[in-house]
């Protein structure tokens, strides 16, 4: 097999510092902690990778490379992107693919990496990270509808599919009536992660802290009902905490102004942006429960990094993908997240029953060492590539 193109968008610096990539020329591209596991796992198995990703502070193309993996970052407008389908992403995008040798593209997302990839001939296998449909129906915009028009036009298109949850492979069939091939492959985390803290000695200290990761200030993130849930939680636990990470939940930001209208800031602490090195060691050294609130998830980074973390979980179960990853309520507690006084006797049940707290830390820590480990996830990978590659011969 000649090279593997890895087609997405990513946080070049998580990559480039694990591959020891060192150059001051490397920009941070789109961001996203979903492909640089996946990409150092290929590279630690002896394949030969070629990164395709996009980044919106260059304005030329530029080639970063050392031993099996190569970097094609290229150039990505600010605005206006959508209103021709990212034709310009695309066109610098299919040029850089076509310049190398690889059998085959597996795009991440069904946009503008997707259309790309299809564009070229190169045998391509496409994974599904969202449901273009809900997120048009939770946030609606011009810009969605063109996202939602492109995501259309790679199903209708692509012969070969890979979805991250049973969500979403349910949704391409029901809904979107995408009747060839379709797997299911998870997003996977690094061994790093899962050992990042003692799980077994968690909850040990006097305040409670929960902590939540949204990115976005948003009806679907649903974080108003979390902050609702935590004033109640507060009155009954006055030493307990709530530490907001996240788009829109900085300091003085959205959340924090809107909480301190309507009078639930108390005991709330608004992180905002943190890369997610340094947020996971918040987590791993002073957070006890992570609570995830939003209406619907396709996959979530987040859950599957608290579970590794010993962290017990709550999650909505009726929010997409968030069942699932919960093991449908024995790796973690599923309420209505629609109700703030549901979420709170979760919150408070789960941060005083010992038993309960102790059986999801570590049910929940064996799920997702069971399911989320990369080295799992990079096996159904290169299973996938195989069988594309074998299919055209």
């Amino acid at each position: 097999m000649d090279g593997i193109g890895i087609a997405g968008p990513l946080d070049l610096n998580i990559l480039c510092d694990s591959l020891d990539l060192l150059s001051s020329r490397i920009p941070r591209g789109l961001g996203g902690t979903v492909l640089p596991p996946i990409i150092i796992e290929l590279v630690k198995r002896g394949h030969r990778i070629i990164v395709f990703t996009l980044d919106q502070s260059i304005n030329t193309p530029l080639i970063i490379e050392k031993d099996l993996i190569k970097i094609c970052v290229c150039p990505s407008r600010q605005n206006r992107r959508a209103r021709d389908f990212f034709a310009l992403e695309r066109r610098y995008l299919v040029k850089c693919m076509q310049n190398e040798k690889i059998s085959l593209i597996n795009a991440h997302w069904t946009y503008e990496f997707a259309l790309a990839s299809l564009s070229t001939g190169i045998p391509t296998l496409v994974t599904a990270h969202d449901t273009p449909l809900q997120i048009l129906r939770f946030n609606p915009s011009p810009y969605q509808l063109m996202r939602t028009l492109m995501a259309f036009i790679v199903i209708n298109n692509t012969k070969a599919m890979t979805v991250v949850s049973p969500y979403i492979q349910n949704q391409y069939i029901k809904r979107y009536g995408y009747h060839k091939s379709i797997s299911i492959i998870p997003n996977g985390l690094s061994k790093e992660i899962f050992s990042l803290t003692n799980y077994s000695n968690k909850k040990s200290k006097n305040n409670l802290v929960f902590a939540s990761a949204l990115n976005g200030w948003s009806r679907l993130k649903n974080s108003k009902n979390l902050i609702r849930a935590f004033s109640i939680v507060h009155q009954n636990n006055y030493t307990a905490e709530l530490w907001l990470f996240g788009n829109g939940h900085s300091p003085n930001g959205s959340a924090q102004i809107w909480a301190e209208k309507n009078k639930v800031s108390e005991g709330v602490r608004f992180w905002g942006n943190v890369d997610n090195k340094t947020m996971l060691q918040l987590f791993a050294e002073n957070v006890d429960i992570l609570v995830h609130p939003s209406l619907e998830e396709s996959f979530c980074m987040s859950i599957i990094e608290a579970l590794a973390l010993g962290l017990p979980v709550i999650g909505g179960i009726n929010s997409g993908a968030v069942p699932s990853t919960l093991d449908f309520g024995k790796a973690g507690v599923l309420v209505d997240v629609r109700s703030p006084s549901k979420i709170a006797d979760a919150m408070l049940e789960l941060g005083s029953n010992n038993v309960m707290f102790r059986h999801y830390a570590e049910t929940g820590r064996a799920y997702a060492h069971a399911n989320f480990r990369i080295e799992r996830v990079v096996d159904l990978y290169e299973a996938q590539y195989i069988d594309l590659v074998q299919s055209i011969l």
